[in-house]
């Protein structure tokens, strides 16, 4: 059983990282390691919009550049600082789904505290992925 309390406690004090001076906006996505580590990730913005960086990419490169690609994900948090829930944009889902395993559980959490949980697969039915060009 998740203590969807504490995630949600966590995620709140992560979006102080957040760079959205223009939405002011804020989205924290963390991936919960099996080992105990917490991989956190945030939306940073741009006056160009273009270069901004989604949370969940932002968790992306994190797993990454840390040298975790490999270990077991327990499941991943994504917060909005938002009324309603708020699920990744297309290019997140195509990352993510790059990443992380389809059956990988993603929690939703909304400023209220936490609101459903789904497969990462849910997301993106039908992915084009690295079996698609082997």
């Amino acid at each position: 059983m998740r203590d969807y309390v504490q995630i949600f406690n966590h995620l709140n004090e992560i979006k102080k990282n957040c760079y959205s001076p223009y939405s002011n906006y804020k989205v924290v996505c963390s991936f919960y390691l099996n080992e105990g580590i917490v991989i956190n990730g945030v939306n940073i913005e741009n006056v160009a919009y273009n270069p901004t960086i989604c949370a969940e990419r932002s968790a992306i490169a994190q797993f990454i550049s840390s040298g975790k690609i490999n270990s077991k994900l327990d499941f991943v948090a994504l917060y909005a600082d938002s009324k309603v829930p708020v699920y990744p944009c297309g290019t997140c889902r195509q990352t993510l789904i790059e990443f992380l395993d389809g059956k990988t559980e993603v929690l939703i959490f909304n400023n209220q505290g936490f609101v459903e949980s789904h497969k990462l697969e849910e997301f993106i039915p039908y992915s084009f992925n690295l079996k698609n060009i082997k």
